[in-house]
């Protein structure tokens, strides 16, 4: 037992002994290490010269310290819990995200071990707000204000549903930054022209690192500058190779209440059939529905999984996948390939501004099969080494 004699902090001149607490070799509540004991005895030595006052707040906070917590309950039989509500939060709410997988990866790694388990009226924001600086702790602070905002959601849900009187968030952590988290930074990241045939160079020499379907999968992004999950979510049956054309339902395509989802026709050039026509081979193998099967029972393929196979390409650091995407626009409106901008934005699924798209009814598929052909040949130009390597206008 750690010991330290100081004056009483309410009988002048009377030393008496406070009790620092029990040792322990590893920290643990209620206890102390041998270095916690020293650091108790020099600051309760530093606030009895600071006079009684200074050493009754000293002694307060120790005793405060020492207090073990008491682990907050689990749920009883019959309240719902933390884990139930997530479950009907994506059944309900998170079927028509973009990336639901996202929202469920942050739950099940962060939320329900942490939470889960308890009641859902329970839950305080104290516990919400050391969910979150887990996730900072770690020194993931953009994912965790991406989490806070997705606790927010939930907990708003439950309130709009019944199943809580007030979010227990709902007036507190405005300002993300209070708990350590940080805004994503506006990317501008395009792969350059030296960079272009680099790599495509890296997905052809990548060997076990990456799956062909991977590999296939990261070159088609590039190549139609769709959105990752617009591919990821592609069936076979929305694919006429011989006409060289891909029929996006709108179902995968992103809408807003303003812009509700159209389905839309995506043209392929001649090297995106040529990948296409080796993925259905590899497809008949695994039996899958899908384009781009998961190794793992043929299933959808996830975002995440196309971002840790760019990370294990070791091409580039810094290099996201919806970077691909944005290669591919800005390519397009570049003297490069040179396409009108309106052209650009409807290949990329993107809504026109204004009266153009009042009075822009067609689908501009003849124009966009010139521009991504051209884009395709440019490509090749640069991996044979034919083209002239200029910078992009404006961009680095």
């Amino acid at each position: 037992m750690a010991n330290h004699r100081v004056a009483s902090p309410d009988e002048e001149g009377k030393r008496r002994r406070v009790i620092i607490g029990e040792f322990t070799s590893q920290p643990a509540p209620g206890k102390v290490t041998l270095k916690q004991a020293h650091g108790w005895k020099e600051e309760l030595a530093a606030a009895q010269k600071l006079g009684p006052g200074h050493l009754a707040a000293k002694v307060a906070e120790l005793e405060k310290a020492k207090a073990i917590p008491v682990a907050p309950r689990a749920a009883k039989p019959g309240e719902r819990t933390v884990n139930e509500e997530i479950d009907a939060f994506m059944a309900v709410r998170m079927a028509q995200r973009r990336h639901p997988e996202d929202a469920k990866r942050a739950f099940d790694a962060d939320v329900r071990p942490a939470i889960g388990n308890r009641a859902l009226e329970q839950i305080t924001a104290a516990e919400v707000g050391e969910v979150v600086a887990a996730v900072v702790a770690r020194g993931s602070k953009v994912s965790a204000g991406h989490l806070l905002a997705l606790l927010r959601q939930l907990f708003s849900w439950s309130v709009d549903v019944g199943h809580l009187k007030q979010s227990p968030i709902a007036s507190v952590f405005k300002d993300p930054t209070s708990l350590g988290c940080e805004k994503a930074e506006r990317r501008e990241r395009i792969l350059s022209r030296e960079e272009l045939p680099r790599f495509i160079a890296a997905l052809r020499q990548a060997g076990p690192r990456l799956s062909s379907t991977i590999r296939a999968g990261l070159q088609l992004l590039l190549l139609l500058g769709v959105r990752s999950g617009e591919l990821r979510q592609a069936k076979w049956d929305e694919m006429d190779l011989a006409a060289g054309e891909w029929h996006i339902p709108k179902e995968h395509v992103k809408g807003s209440k303003r812009h509700p989802a159209k389905s839309r026709v995506c043209p392929l050039p001649p090297t995106a059939t040529e990948l296409l026509k080796a993925l259905q081979g590899e497809a008949k193998l695994l039996a899958s529905a899908y384009v781009l099967p998961s190794p793992y029972g043929g299933g959808e393929l996830t975002d995440h999984a196309l971002n840790k196979a760019l990370h294990r390409l070791r091409f580039a650091d810094d290099l996201v996948v919806h970077d691909l995407r944005r290669t591919a626009l800005s390519y397009w409106v570049d003297d490069a390939v040179g396409a009108q901008w309106h052209i650009a934005e409807v290949q990329a699924g993107h809504t026109l501004p204004g009266e153009s798209a009042r009075y822009m009814r067609g689908d501009l598929l003849a124009d966009r099969r010139r521009m991504l052909e051209k884009w395709d040949a440019f490509i090749g130009s640069l991996v044979r080494g034919e083209a002239t390597v200029t910078t992009i206008r404006g961009r680095q």
